[in-house]
This record gives C-alpha cells, sequence and structure tokens, in this order.
C-alpha cells in the first residue's frame, strides 16, 4: 500500500464494517479494501441496463380496449 485515505463512518456503518471484518477474521481495512474494489469494479446501473432500453411503436388507432386504456393513460403522449 503506497497510500493512505481518511474516511468518516457513521456509527452503524462502523459497527457493520467491524462485525464483518471479525466474521472474516480480517481487519476493517482490508474489508473495506475489498469492499471498494467491488464497488468500483461494478458496472454502473446505466451500464447494467443499457442494452435492454428502447422503444415500441403502437399504432394510433387500435380497436383492443387494453391497448386504448393504455394510451389514454400514458403521460408522455
Amino acid at each position: 500500500m503506497n497510500a493512505t485515505l481518511t474516511i468518516r463512518l457513521g456509527k452503524q456503518q462502523r459497527a457493520a464494517l467491524s462485525k464483518r471484518a471479525r466474521e472474516l477474521q480480517k481487519t476493517e481495512s482490508e474489508v473495506a479494501r475489498e469492499l471498494l474494489a467491488a464497488g468500483l469494479e461494478h458496472a454502473s446501473a446505466w451500464e447494467d441496463i443499457s442494452d435492454l432500453l428502447g422503444s415500441v411503436k403502437l399504432p394510433k388507432e387500435t380497436t383492443d380496449p387494453w391497448r386504448k386504456k393504455l394510451r389514454e393513460r400514458n403521460w408522455r403522449k
């Protein structure tokens, strides 16, 4: 390690960190580093779902009552 980072934790966070460290038989610093690394490694929520985003075009007029109700309630008309 070549850098020191000081952070402030609330009482609940500190207690949870201490508990996790005891359970894993590691130091609080080791657990904090692992949690930080996992958080930074994980993609953002946007990246997780970006391939699922899109739109659906429905015909303007429809005889299906369910589609009609959906179109009436759609706030993005």
